[in-house]
């Protein structure tokens, strides 16, 4: 009977252990929510280069140039919405941190600061801003 109840108690601690491994990996890499490291590699193997954004989205006149700039860069923008968990943000990061490392191999090292300053500069034209 000892030993029965010493089994069942290292099974206990074993799946206690595994519950508290997989909480940790859902929440700090996004496991279980729609957008984490290993869907971003899947989707790149897929042909789908995605960046993730959280937010409302800025809507402008330019919007138009904005999809041709980001096409000519090779990505497109989910909008994942505004109420966003720790988990699902933590998703995100790790998945936008994968295409961006998959998009500077693709455009070059420098990309992200050409594209942030063509991106502005159309902002600043469709929200009649002076250049700073």
């Amino acid at each position: 009977m000892h030993k029965r109840k010493n089994t069942t108690t290292k099974l206990i601690l074993f799946l206690l252990v595994l519950v508290v491994a997989w909480a940790i990996l859902r929440y700090q890499y996004g496991w279980g929510t729609p957008y984490h490291a290993r869907q971003a590699k899947k989707d790149l193997k897929n042909g789908t280069v995605q960046f993730i954004s959280v937010g409302l989205p800025l809507a402008s006149s330019k919007d138009a140039e904005i999809a041709s700039l980001k096409q000519r860069y090779g990505f497109k923008t989910v909008e994942f919405g505004c109420v966003v968990t720790a988990q699902e943000l933590n998703g995100i990061e790790q998945y936008n941190q994968i295409v961006e490392k998959w998009l500077s191999n693709r455009n070059g090292k420098g990309w992200r600061k050409a594209y942030q300053k063509s991106i502005d500069s159309l902002y600043r034209i469709a929200f009649n801003q002076a250049p700073q």
